[in-house]
């Protein structure tokens, strides 16, 4: 039977206005929720965030340096309920989504490996030869489930950010001897192999990394034009997702846009438009300076050693929240009556505040954490 003529359209390409779905993949302590919150920050852009919690409201402990909106999640974690919250964050108006964790959808109560577990008894009981035989078949619905979530998330039309937790994992491989011996590969992601290979970015941050992301590890997948985005030995940040927003809505950076314009010019006004840049404009161009000198061309220059002005200046950063964290922990736990406590505010505020070079964005946060250590105390 004839159906109706479907109209084609085609188009020149561009990219604007395309997601970003990004994985951040590290074992506990490695910082994924403060990195994502900080990611998210950048992204948004001032939109509405709102976090997916699966690990007991573990995510509210930001809830004093971060702006977002909360979402407790519990078992079971199907995809499909998966999909009901992501939905829901939708409707409630997010820029951006964070899921984390997402590592539950694959091994949590009521994921997809209980869920394959669940269509072995009710296809084979106990018996274990039949559940041997049928053991792929069992995987035909919780596979489903899980495309369906997929599918669904690349339709979403949203920045995403998904936290997985990461495990050591063995491999077993045969010996010289002929024998099968475990053989360590290292951290890997606990999720659906699909997730690997639909995520924009795949960061994995290595344990106690503090949100640095190690962009040699195998998991770790950051495409041709965003390579430039994330700098080697750089902690995520806002600004790391400021940059990400930028290049998923088609923009450029102005300061970007001058400085290829320079570097069409040839090298000599390049380099005298770089030393004409304060220390934060340098910085800031620091992801694309080497691309931009091979650019301009040949010069006088490259037969030389640079000189040290040529180089990006890093421009003095506060401290990151986690050492000044770790600080008062460290200090506060000595304090065991409220009275040292107050002491222990008057003096060693400023004393921090100093030390860390805090910004007022992170003073509310000290102030907050003292509030709470101040309530424990009483």
């Amino acid at each position: 039977m004839a159906g109706t003529a479907m109209t084609w359209r085609i188009v020149p390409a561009t990219k604007e206005n395309v997601s970003c779905l990004i994985g951040l993949c590290g074992p506990s302590s490695s910082g994924k929720t403060f990195s994502a919150l900080r990611l998210a920050t950048g992204l948004a852009n001032g939109g509405k965030i709102v976090g997916i919690d699966t690990e007991a409201n573990r995510m509210r402990h930001y809830a004093e340096r971060f702006q977002f909106d909360h979402m407790e999640f519990g078992e079971p974690f199907r995809p499909g309920r998966y999909q009901e919250a992501i939905k829901a964050a939708k409707d409630h108006g997010a820029a951006v989504i964070i899921v984390d964790s997402m590592s539950h959808e694959h091994e949590g109560p009521g994921g997809i490996l209980d869920w394959h577990e669940e269509e072995l008894k009710r296809m084979a009981g106990d018996d274990f030869a039949k559940r041997e035989r049928v053991k792929f078949a069992a995987w035909i619905k919780p596979k489903q489930g899980h495309g369906l979530l997929v599918n669904y998330i690349l339709q979403l039309g949203l920045h995403c950010i998904f936290c997985f937790r990461a495990k050591e994992k063995l491999v077993l491989v045969k010996s010289q001897r002929g024998a099968m011996e475990p053989v360590p590969i290292g951290w890997q992601p606990i999720r659906a192999d699909r997730f690997e290979y639909e995520m924009t970015v795949n960061l994995m941050l290595p344990p106690g990394s503090k949100g640095v992301p190690d962009l040699d590890h195998d998991a770790t997948k950051v495409p041709d034009g965003i390579d430039a985005l994330i700098q080697r030995g750089q902690q995520i940040d806002e600004a790391m997702g400021q940059r990400l927003a930028g290049w998923a809505a088609g923009t450029k950076d102005p300061l970007l846009e001058r400085a290829e314009a320079a570097a069409g010019e040839g090298l000599e006004n390049y380099r005298s438009f770089f030393q004409g840049l304060t220390p934060a404009e340098r910085q800031q161009l620091a992801p694309h300076h080497d691309r931009l000198k091979r650019a301009a061309g040949p010069g006088q220059e490259t037969q030389e050693q640079p000189e040290a002005s040529d180089a990006p200046e890093p421009e003095p950063q506060p401290s990151d929240p986690w050492e000044v964290v770790e600080d008062l922990q460290r200090d506060g736990a000595k304090i065991t009556r409220l009275p040292g406590l107050e002491t222990w505010r008057r003096t060693t505020v400023e004393m921090e505040i100093q030390k860390h070079g805090l910004g007022e964005q992170h003073v509310a946060f000290l102030d907050s954490w003292m509030e709470r250590k101040r309530k424990e105390l009483g």
